[in-house]
C-alpha cells in the first residue's frame, strides 16, 4: 500500500513504523563477501532516504548482519562495512553523519537458523532502528 503522506515531517511512530518495514524487505544488495552496495540496492536506499530526511529528530541505528558462514570476527568485520556503506550512502545524500550510527552484528542476531540458504540469505541484512 502507499503511504498517504508523500511529504512533509513524519511523527515518531510514522518513522518508526516505515524503518521497520524497510528493515524486513531485505532488498539492500551486496556480492558475496563485499561491503560495496550494488544497484539493485538503490531503489531501497531511496526510500530510506526519504524517510531519514522526513524523520528529521531522530537519530538512526544501521544495523549489519550476516549469516553463520565465516569466523565471527570475520562477520562483525564485514556486518560492520556494510552497515558503513548504508551510511556514507545516506550522507552522500544529504543526511547529517551526526544522525546515524552503524553498528556490526556480525552472525549474532540471526532472526532464524542458518541450516538452509534460505535462512542464511535472511540473516543477511541490514536493519534500521530509531535510537532516540
Amino acid at each position: 500500500a502507499a503511504a498517504l503522506e508523500t511529504r512533509g515531517a513524519l511523527d515518531r511512530e510514522a518513522c518508526e513504523g516505515r524503518m521497520e518495514i524497510l528493515s524486513r524487505t531485505g532488498n539492500i544488495y551486496f556480492n558475496s563477501g563485499s561491503a560495496r552496495l550494488t544497484n539493485d540496492s538503490i531503489p531501497l536506499l531511496s526510500n530510506l532516504h526519504d524517510i531519514v530526511d522526513r524523520c528529521p529528530d531522530l537519530k538512526i541505528e544501521i544495523g549489519g548482519h550476516t549469516d553463520s558462514d565465516g569466523s565471527d570476527e570475520a562477520n562483525r568485520v564485514l556486518s560492520e562495512r556494510r552497515a558503513q556503506a548504508v551510511n556514507t550512502y545516506l550522507v552522500d545524500q544529504g543526511i547529517a553523519p551526526e544522525r546515524l550510527l552503524t553498528v556490526g552484528y556480525g552472525e549474532s542476531r540471526p532472526v532464524v537458523s542458518n541450516d538452509t540458504a534460505d535462512g542464511k540469505r535472511r540473516n543477511r541484512r541490514i536493519e534500521f532502528v530509531p535510537v532516540n
